[in-house]
């Protein structure tokens, strides 16, 4: 062990090594093809179409539905990417390994254990949960895990390292760098029980350093208070443009008090039918809209008479079909209120979710409707049977958090019109991406069969749904080719994700694949007769046939893949066991290995992570598997940190031991 503040220098090998999985990391990020969804206007495309407004210096563009919808905080790492002149997928993949590697190096420079820094890192880079297709896009979710290691990361250094120079400079830091986390998700609260598990325990540890462990304790108080002021400075300064340019001092729109309170009321609401994970039902919503006139205003865009709307939850819940599931309500009503005209300016809005909590709220004291309130005003009445499924529900997520479920290493076809597209290209710096499967583009292949009986080689090109798409296909004779080759140009107009090369020798297949699959996988196709190999895919003039790199990427990626449903729960499995071990030893040594702390500050935020989820996924809000990312990494992390700390905690009780024994 090296004592905190000693010199602590990392071997020459060591330092290959560190850099050999950086590298690994970042090809496999790097050069992976994304989904460029511009047309989604709740996710990718409204993060993009902000992140431009503030790239140009216009904040986030003039006030709607939209401007402080969600937080901001992915929106400004776009801009910064989009000034930098840096493509999205290089910005994700220099951060992610950037954010592994500091946690990495802090947890193993506070320890003193280079070695427990390589293993961290190792078992943060088996993770393959940012390459595949849930991740492989324009979201949020790219950046959130690596900012939750940056924020531990920070947060353990500011307490550990409170006795030394630079203190106001760290907290502070620390602090601007916990707001920005603050502002990318809506629910950053999971964080707090793993900050102050750190901020209680990490002083008691030998990494804080020497001195009385008032003196540590005192020291590390300070430093919270520049952390708290850097917060707030960020924080604060957001609101305060906000205010500036919008007229309000909210930072999140769908966490502002007066839309608060107006879901808190219709969710109370007991009146009409109940249906499981339908917050507000449309029976419900027919008795609010007769005693209240600002409800009853919104009743052509949430239940018009001519069609039934946001009914999206159907393939979630089975229950909610021809309904508003809870995870899409507080949206619908959002829309509808800005459908009115209300989310012209902020206080607009704010009028109208005020009135429609005042005149609900009315009813209910009065009698006309039967209210009943819920936990919390943003979240709808459980379902019923909450109690009884709430094991296989958290079944369910930690089999999405240990990856346990099957993932893909391909990115979906991008969606939206030609022009969107085009803008959000513009934006995220034309990084390699899956084209849309609605637009056609001219293609010509090339490609060459080597073996016996070249003459009996058929190609024909289908559509996704298998269809035979007319092409022309003519022989290549210059450069001549010998005896037992043959070559051909194919042409025709497709969509490359949904275009399909078919190659067959008499009635024996040679190949068949998707042509945008080709930008990653091997473009030879070898059998007993010969092999077939695709010179080039030429797409409107370009050759997307890829090369070396984004067949690294896609290979290392499947790799991850197939190797994490054992590898993920094993590693979750031993971390937990060795922290149970760590612990009992610890107290029986008296004493507190930081790895230990380290890994139950870990542990605690990733129940209150698993909490929220579960509790959400019973009231309609469907979990969505990136979200669960973070938890996979800290599962992942935290199972080298409790092994590290349980060895700690037995060589402190054997050292102990043999003391009493002299």
């Amino acid at each position: 062990m090296v004592e905190a503040g000693t010199d602590w220098r990392i071997p020459a090998a060591w330092r290959l090594y560190f850099i050999g999985v950086a590298l690994l990391m970042f090809v496999a990020q790097a050069f992976a093809p994304i989904s460029i969804f511009a047309n989604a206007n709740f996710d990718d495309g409204l993060y993009m179409s902000l992140a431009q407004r503030f790239a140009s210096g216009s904040w986030f563009g003039h006030y709607n539905l939209f401007s402080i919808h969600k937080g901001n905080g992915y929106p400004m790492f776009l801009a910064v990417a989009s000034w930098l002149d840096v493509p999205v997928t290089l910005a994700h993949a220099l951060f992610h390994v950037a954010a592994c590697l500091t946690f990495a190096l802090v947890v193993g420079r506070l320890a003193g254990s280079v070695r427990l820094a390589a293993a961290v890192f190792a078992a943060l880079a088996m993770v393959p949960a940012l390459g595949s297709t849930a991740l492989l896009r324009v979201f949020r979710d790219a950046i959130y895990s690596g900012q939750t290691l940056f924020v531990l990361a920070a947060v353990l250094w500011t307490v550990c390292r409170a006795q030394t120079p630079g203190r106001i400079r760290r907290g502070l830091l620390t602090g601007l760098l916990l707001g920005w986390y603050w502002l990318t998700r809506e629910e950053g609260v999971w964080i707090l029980p793993a900050l102050l598990v750190i901020v209680l325990l990490a002083p008691l540890t030998r990494a804080a350093g020497a001195g009385t462990l008032r003196s540590r304790a005192v020291a590390a108080g300070l430093a919270l208070l520049w952390l708290a002021a850097g917060f707030i400075a960020f924080e604060g300064g957001y609101r305060l443009i906000n205010r500036a340019v919008y007229g309000t001092w909210t930072s999140v729109a769908m966490k502002d008090p007066a839309y608060e309170r107006a879901l808190g009321a219709l969710y109370s609401v007991e009146d009409g039918k109940r249906v499981p994970y339908v917050p507000v039902s449309a029976s419900a919503r027919a008795r609010i809209y007769e005693v209240s006139p600002a409800f009853a205003a919104l009743k052509p865009y949430l239940d018009p008479d001519d069609r039934v709307i946001w009914t999206y939850g159907c393939g979630h819940y089975p229950e909610s079909c021809g309904e508003i599931a809870g995870g899409w309500f507080h949206v619908a009503f959002l829309q509808a209120v800005a459908d009115i005209g209300a989310h012209k300016t902020n206080s607009d809005a704010t009028a109208v979710y005020n009135r429609i909590a005042q005149e609900v709220t009315a009813a209910c004291a009065d009698g006309r409707l039967q209210c009943r309130p819920t936990l919390h005003n943003a979240i709808p009445r459980l379902a019923p049977d909450f109690m009884a499924t709430l094991g296989p529900r958290i079944s369910r997520i930690l089999q999405h958090a240990l990856l346990m479920v099957p993932q893909s290493p391909l990115a979906s076809p991008s969606t939206g019109t030609r022009s969107q597209i085009a803008d959000a290209l513009a934006v995220v710096n034309r990084p390699l991406h899956v084209p849309s499967a609605e637009f056609s583009q001219q293609v010509v292949i090339e490609l060459q069969y080597e073996g016996s009986d070249p003459g009996a080689l058929t190609v024909q090109m289908l559509d996704g749904t298998g269809a035979v798409l007319d092409a022309t296909i003519e022989e290549v004779t210059h450069p001549p080719v010998e005896k037992n080759q043959r070559r051909l140009r194919i042409s025709l107009s497709c969509a490359l994700p949904a275009c399909v090369l078919d190659a067959k020798q008499g009635e024996r297949g040679l190949a068949r694949i998707a042509l945008w699959d080709l930008t990653v996988l091997s473009s030879r196709f070898k059998t007993d007769q010969g092999a077939l190999k695709i010179h080039w895919v030429r797409a409107d003039g370009l050759n997307i046939v890829g090369d070396v790199r984004q067949r690294a990427s896609f290979a290392i990626r499947t790799a991850a893949m197939r190797l994490s449903p054992v590898l993920t729960p094993a590693l979750a499995g031993i971390g937990v066991l060795a922290w149970l071990v760590g612990c009992a030893l610890a107290i029986m040594g008296r004493t507190l290995p930081l790895g230990l702390v380290i890994s139950t500050a870990m542990g605690a935020s990733i129940a209150a992570r698993v909490a929220i989820f579960v509790i959400g996924d019973a009231a309609g809000l469907p979990v969505n598997p990136p979200y669960l990312s973070p938890i996979t990494f800290l599962l992942a992390a935290a199972a080298p940190l409790a092994i590290h700390g349980a060895w700690a905690a037995h060589t402190a009780r054997r050292l102990r031991r043999a003391a009493v024994s002299r």
